[in-house]
């Protein structure tokens, strides 16, 4: 692992995450921002070569704390387990297990801490599933903000369109595409552009 990709941890954590690397060969690297993951762990299906994870670069330091352990309990399942699923028992149990060591006022700001203490009681595939901290930890630019704080009626923007805002569906916000009446279903996290209405 380079000194590059550790510099992305919490100072406090580089040590533990050593120690939690030890000597086990996995290729490590720091990858492009990719808005559809943060992080992910490979495996060759034909049981040669080395294991690989990657982190997003752009990831602030408890957000790629939390996603190399992630994908690390991938790898840990993967090296014990012969056959198990990708977010199953197995895999939540190492989650929990390996980020225990790191859940203190030392890696996580104070206000956060409790959270990801929350979160971890019950860890999701996807961390969007946890709105809360995916809020706290989704790299942003200070003019982005998740689609779901966008009032009803509003219009925003998002990868180059105009939209406007309506009501929420389950788990998804419907929402217009601005000139041709189209409907599109957002995740409610989705990071978007907010606008001034033009009405």
């Amino acid at each position: 692992m380079s000194s590059d990709f550790l510099s992305h941890f919490p100072k406090p954590a580089v040590h533990l995450i050593l120690e939690m690397i030890g000597d086990h060969e996995v290729h490590i690297k720091l990858a492009r921002p990719r808005q559809s993951k943060w992080g992910d762990f490979k495996a060759l299906r034909n049981g040669s070569g080395t294991p690989s994870i990657t982190v997003n670069s752009n990831l602030n330091p408890p957000a790629f704390l939390i996603t190399f352990v992630h994908e690390w309990s991938h790898f840990m399942v993967w090296k014990n387990f012969s056959s198990a699923k990708a977010h199953g028992i197995e895999w939540k149990t190492a989650f929990i297990q390996l980020i225990n060591p790191f859940l203190n006022e030392l890696c996580f700001d104070p206000h956060l801490l409790p959270t990801v203490k929350a979160y971890f009681n019950n860890p999701s595939a996807a961390i969007s599933a946890a709105p809360a901290l995916y809020n706290a930890l989704s790299p942003r630019s200070e003019n982005e903000v998740p689609v779901h704080e966008i009032q009803i009626g509003s219009n925003f923007s998002f990868r180059g369109n105009l939209y406007r805002r309506l009501e929420k569906r389950r788990t998804r916000i419907k929402c217009e595409l601005v000139g041709q009446k189209r409907i599109y279903l957002f995740s409610q996290n989705a990071l978007v552009r907010a606008e001034i209405n033009s009405n």
